[in-house]
């Protein structure tokens, strides 16, 4: 089972990789993350005053474009606020539907509405906003978290 993290970002410092690597081989042999970052050079964003809505043209497409139909959750800090029972509750669901689970950490600028329609759902990871580096750490911790609570891994409780 692949999860697929996508992020509109610029490339992240050394720290963040070696970071997510280390869950990346906790994980190796029975999930395994792959990480798509779209540089922000690709985002064409634009608001509209009058109604507030981002769009981010291209890169909103090549995004439903690689998501191609499976399940995928908006990160948003409008997002549902779910602790880590919840989250690997509903992760572990969403993997019996599909072999391919996304997750996509909003943009900076926000997210487009043709993006946010079609998630499966919107997940915040808390209150505080995080910068985008931190968010891709945490949300490798935490499906790192997810799986060991599906196995009975006493690491949740540690």
């Amino acid at each position: 089972m692949t999860i697929h993290i996508l992020n509109i970002s610029h490339r992240d410092p050394a720290w963040v990789d070696d970071a997510t690597e280390v869950y990346n081989k906790r994980l190796q042999g029975h999930w395994q993350m792959q990480w798509h970052r779209f540089s922000p050079p690709e985002l064409i964003s634009s608001r509209n005053m009058s109604n507030g809505i981002t769009t981010f043209g291209k890169t909103s497409e090549n995004i439903l474009k690689r998501v191609n139909n499976s399940p995928f959750i908006l990160l948003s800090e409008e997002g549902k606020l779910i602790n880590s029972l919840e989250f690997s509750q509903q992760l572990q669901s969403l993997l019996e539907q599909s072999q391919n689970i996304y997750f996509l950490i909003g943009a900076a600028e926000g997210i487009a509405q043709d993006i946010r329609q079609k998630a499966s759902a919107v997940w915040s990871l808390g209150r505080l906003t995080y910068a985008h580096p931190l968010v891709k750490v945490i949300l490798a911790e935490q499906i790192y978290r997810a799986w060991t609570i599906q196995i009975g891994h006493p690491y949740h409780n540690g």
